[in-house]
């Protein structure tokens, strides 16, 4: 009986927003058993996130990305504990692909270890995000068939930002050959690399400190500088 009136109670609960539902305990814990979308707030202690989980059985998204709590491998156990409902009647100590969560957020400096590695993976996630604001340096990986047919050259790319500032964004494609090659003489060449539809320019991205250059990340130099080039050019022969 308790299960039949609980699936009702879900019904409506589905068709009418929370804020109608919330007047008594058992209404209060159907609304919340709908809601699949959840963001923690940045002050949220780990006890509170925690409940707060565990009373939205049906989550498929939770973005944590700016709640320092779940930080290091002792709070990812325990968030994997409550969404695989350990401590209850029938705990699933794995769960499948498409299961339970389906998307999941978390802080920069969460520190994916191997552990927290296992952990994730017994959600039955494929995929997790560390939330992070794009920088200079940073590298982008676009998702499949992502942007789509505008912009057929950033389809499974992979992008080293140069600049992210209010007048936009400006980076360079690391994983798009082309029917170029360099020759280095004495029979030997070297891959071109497409760079981006945006200006005309060759570009020598590289790791010498012999050379230098304009520095995008540590160690990693980008110059569009022909003499630089030319003793790039001289470091590989000799090699």
């Amino acid at each position: 009986m308790a299960e039949e009136k609980e699936a009702w109670m879900l019904r409506i609960c589905r068709a009418m927003p929370q804020e109608c539902l919330a007047l008594c305990r058992p209404w209060r814990c159907a609304a919340l058993s709908c809601i699949t979308d959840l963001k923690l707030s940045a002050g949220t202690p780990l006890e509170v996130a925690l409940s707060v989980v565990a009373q939205r059985p049906h989550l498929l998204s939770l973005d944590a990305s700016k709640c320092s709590a779940f930080h290091g491998d002792d709070a990812l156990q325990q968030l994997s504990a409550v969404l695989r409902g350990v401590g209850h009647p029938k705990p699933r100590p794995w769960l499948r692909p498409g299961e339970g969560l389906q998307r999941l957020c978390l802080p920069l400096d969460a520190g994916l270890t191997r552990a927290s590695c296992r952990c994730l993976q017994r959600l039955g996630l494929e995929r997790w995000a560390f939330h992070s604001p794009p920088t200079r340096g940073a590298v982008l990986v676009s998702r499949p068939l992502f942007p789509g047919v505008e912009q057929p050259e950033l389809i499974r790319s992979v992008i080293l930002l140069l600049q992210h500032d209010r007048r936009g964004s400006v980076g360079i494609l690391l994983n798009k050959q082309c029917k170029l090659e360099l020759d280095l003489g004495r029979n030997t060449s070297a891959p071109v690399f497409f760079g981006g539809s945006m200006g005309h320019r060759v570009a020598l991205l590289h790791a010498s400190e012999e050379l230098k250059g304009e520095e995008i990340a540590k160690g990693v130099f980008l110059t569009y500088q022909e003499d630089i080039m030319a003793r790039a050019k001289d470091l590989v022969r000799r090699a």
